[in-house]
């Protein structure tokens, strides 16, 4: 398991895990429409994107060998409408702020950081002139993933 999460209980690791496969289904289906672009272009960057952060890499070791499985798995299994959808993603994705603060602040940066960057990847998947870097309105309020309290918030906490 991934030693900067030590401090962590197996639930809460959990939760980590599995946040970028949520964050990439909350944008990709944001418009209610998740599309194979978004799904491929989450994929590759939660199992490639790991020389952007260097506290990580073991991370991005188990998330390279569980991510598709992670997606698939939540995908198929909650709700349909979108409105219920995202109020689901979100709360879980809400769980992150008890959690993130018991570890490194620099590894707790990280990780916000790559989830950002990972919501605004899956936006650009598709859409726009040719499908190029469009971000659509009903993705885009979700890009800041205010519901994920900033690592630099947690000393003011």
């Amino acid at each position: 398991m991934t030693s900067v999460f030590r401090t962590l209980r197996d639930d809460e690791i959990e939760i980590v895990m599995n946040a970028p496969a949520m964050v990439a289904m909350l944008i990709a289906g944001a418009d209610d429409d998740i599309d194979k672009d978004e799904i491929a272009e989450a994929i590759h960057y939660a199992t490639t994107a790991k020389h952007r952060y260097d506290k990580l890499g073991e991370y991005f070791e188990d998330i390279a060998n569980q991510f598709e499985d992670i997606f698939k798995n939540y995908i198929s299994d909650l709700p349909t409408d979108l409105d219920t959808r995202q109020h689901t993603i979100t709360s879980y994705l809400r769980q992150l702020n008890g959690i993130l603060p018991k570890v490194e602040p620099e590894v707790a940066k990280q990780v916000h950081q790559f989830l950002i960057d990972l919501a605004k990847v899956v936006a650009e998947a598709s859409g726009g002139v040719f499908g190029i870097k469009k971000i659509s309105k009903a993705e885009a309020q979700w890009l800041p993933l205010d519901m994920i309290d900033k690592p630099a918030d947690y000393e003011m906490m």
